[in-house]
């Protein structure tokens, strides 16, 4: 009964093998671009996490820095503003 089937669908048995092999040697190649594009966009998730987290601490890391910063400035400031009131007076008494 199976050898009569197998004569019969001969053909159609062929045909399905042929295609499925077809389909299957088609396919490798587009597997292989999927396999590289998941690595290479895992790798693209690492590197902007690292950048982020990167960002983050120079953020924080000027954030400190400006306070020093502003209160150095803060001090410079009044110590030539003094200097200049020094010179006015200087001045003042030297016109005189």
């Amino acid at each position: 009964m199976i050898a009569g089937l197998l004569t019969t669908f001969r053909h159609e048995l062929v045909s399905t093998v042929l295609v499925s092999a077809f389909l299957g040697v088609a396919m490798w190649p587009i597997r292989r671009v999927i396999a590289a594009y998941k690595e290479t966009h895992e790798a693209l998730q690492g590197i902007s996490k690292e950048l982020t987290e990167q960002r983050s601490n120079h953020l924080t890391h000027i954030e400190a820095d400006s306070a020093k910063q502003v209160e150095i400035l803060k001090e410079v400031s009044s110590t030539l503003q003094a200097m200049h009131l020094d010179q006015r007076e200087l001045l003042g008494r030297l016109d005189k």
